[in-house]
């Protein structure tokens, strides 16, 4: 009777577990079915729950609208800060969809058009310094883009991002290049670009598109880009280095662009150049060295005691003092007459500590240039601290030989002197 009942009971189970699994599956059809009903007719057969709970969205972000139309600048700017914002975007990182500009506001110092493009024009807000980017530059720099109604192109477009342009790349804007061309370091301005030169990239794309109506009616085909250059990589290069004249004119351009870069503090863009440099003229092909005249093979051992006095420099503003003596002696191979080379290398000597070393340098230096009161007082210096150092190490000693630890070596060395006499005394007695 009891195993009956078991048998019933887990029959009873068993159609539970199946009417449950039924249950399931029909559920599961349903909601299968309101998909693919959805689907296929988007929009024309929406739920009613769907409805309300649009509703009740569309109401609660209206509410939120209204309350933040409510807060104050500080409380808004807390709200932004601690990210609960909904549509929020962090200042440092994006805009806002809505920011606008007034583009009529721009007071530039003064305006220019871009010569190889009379349409584009620029507006220079600030002047920068040095030369101008060249065709074989980077550009590090910040832009934002504008329609000609002050509205961003990009709503997430970064505030504080720094881009790079690379101007030897095709694959970056040529009316950027133009532009670039005419600007300097520092250099901020805006630019105003008509469609013959964006080709309409602004206006076709999805942001653009997906505006109402009546805003893209308000919005002509110009654009306007602000740049700000932050800093440029000078990457000039011989464009033939197997003519002379070539590297002539090459050494010219990279002595100047490297007294502008080691004046800006810019020491390993220098030392790249004036190495680029110091191997073409180096490393000259055979057929050219050859075909050297006696002036050509003068000029060249200049160039190469110039370049490595040069790269001696760069290395000592970078603390590289081991890379700074080996470029300095190998100026000296190609001039043993020049102060400046001696000098150089001491400077060398004195940063890596070798002052002894150092000192030899200057008093060839002098002798040299018995006039040069610079290297008169460099060696002072020099001797000076020299002497300084030798006061501090007689100094130490001499604590150290008045010291207590001093004191208990001599006891113990004083003990150890009687202890062998003893033996020594105990060692014949003995005998």
């Amino acid at each position: 009777m009891q195993e009956e009942q078991q048998i019933i009971s887990e029959n009873q189970n068993s159609d539970s577990i199946v009417q449950q699994t039924q249950s399931q599956d029909y559920e599961s059809q349903q909601q299968t079915e309101v998909l693919i009903t959805d689907n296929k007719n988007t929009g024309a057969n929406t739920s009613t729950q769907e409805v309300a709970m649009n509703d009740q969205t569309q109401h609660n972000e209206d509410s939120v609208l209204s309350q933040e139309e409510q807060l104050s600048e500080e409380a808004k700017e807390k709200i932004r800060e601690e990210n609960k914002w909904k549509n929020f975007v962090p200042t440092e990182q994006k805009r806002p969809i809505d920011e606008f500009f007034d583009l009529k506001s721009i007071s530039p110092i003064r305006e220019e058009r871009i010569p190889e493009n009379n349409e584009i024009v620029k507006y220079v807000i600030e002047d920068g310094k040095g030369s101008f980017i060249g065709l074989q530059d980077e550009v590090f720099y910040k832009h934002e883009t504008r329609f000609d109604n002050g509205q961003l192109v990009d709503f997430s477009e970064k505030r504080n991002a720094i881009d790079k342009f690379v101007m030897s790349d095709s694959r970056f804007h040529d009316f950027y290049k133009l532009i670039f061309k005419t600007m300097r370091k520092g250099e901020i301005a805006w630019g105003k670009f008509p469609k013959s030169s964006h080709n309409g990239i602004y206006h076709s794309s999805t942001h653009f598109q997906n505006k109402p109506e009546e805003i893209k009616a308000q919005i002509g085909d110009d654009v306007y880009i602000k740049f700000s250059i932050n800093n440029i990589k000078r990457n000039n290069q011989c464009p033939n280095s197997n003519s002379f004249e070539c590297l002539e004119e090459y050494l010219g351009q990279i002595r100047s662009i490297c007294k502008e870069l080691m004046d800006d503090g810019e020491y390993p863009n220098a030392q790249n150049l004036y190495s680029r440099v110091y191997a073409s003229y180096k490393n000259m092909s055979k057929v050219l060295k050859d075909s050297l005249t006696e002036e050509q093979k003068q000029k060249r051992d200049e160039a190469l005691h110039l370049l490595s006095l040069n790269l001696s420099i760069t290395h000592f503003k970078r603390n590289n003092f081991k890379d700074s003596i080996k470029h300095a002696k190998e100026a000296l191979e190609y001039n043993k007459e020049n102060p400046k080379a001696y000098f150089r290398l001491a400077m060398s000597f004195k940063g890596n500590g070798q002052l002894e070393e150092a000192k030899e340098q200057l008093v060839t230096a002098i002798k040299l240039a018995p006039s040069d009161k610079s290297l008169r007082d460099e060696y002072k210096q020099i001797t000076d601290q020299m002497m300084t150092k030798e006061k501090e190490w007689y100094s130490k000693m001499n604590g150290f030989y008045s010291s207590k630890k001093m004191s208990d070596i001599e006891q113990k060395d004083y003990e150890e002197q009687i202890l062998k006499q003893k033996l020594t005394k105990k060692h014949f007695q003995d005998q």
